[in-house]
């Protein structure tokens, strides 16, 4: 059953990597080199892949994907041990983010998701505080083996 599902679509990677293309595209234009049209359509292919972000809970998994989906990954809720609303310095800048914890999208705020073995996903929201609560309900009731209904009104109006 799903429980959340919130795509978030980030206004900064157009801003900066559209005006770039229409520069190459422009220059590609008046050269006709065939290197400027790569890499306008790999920027093209970047913008589509990697604009938006979708983050889908169910009341067994969840799951977190760029773009169109494909590329993406799927969390069963038995393997999070916790997670918690984390900020990180300006230094790791805007955008997708790969580090040491893994690989993050951060539109404003970013949950911060252990799993079992250790390893760490952070996930980024332009409602954390909503997403921390439905995974940890979600969580909850995945333990005692009930179905939730989850209302996320009050959350968003704080």
């Amino acid at each position: 059953m799903l429980l959340y599902r919130r795509t978030y679509v980030g206004r900064l990677l157009p801003v900066t990597v559209g005006p770039l293309a229409v520069v190459l595209a422009c220059l590609w234009l008046v050269s006709h080199q065939r290197v400027l049209l790569g890499t306008v359509m790999g920027l093209g292919v970047a913008l589509y892949l990697f604009a938006s972000l979708t983050v889908t809970v169910t009341d067994s998994t969840l799951a977190v994907h760029f773009g169109p989906g494909l590329k993406g990954r799927r969390i069963p809720l038995a393997e999070i041990v916790s997670c918690a609303i984390v900020r990180d310095s300006a230094w790791f800048g805007q955008g997708v983010t790969v580090m040491r914890a893994g690989a993050s999208h951060k539109p404003q705020g970013l949950l911060e998701v252990v799993l079992a073995g250790g390893q760490r996903l952070r996930i980024g929201s332009d409602e954390p505080r909503v997403l921390k609560r439905v995974i940890d309900q979600a969580r909850e009731a995945l333990s005692r083996d009930q179905h939730i209904v989850i209302d996320t009104q009050e959350d968003r109006a704080a």
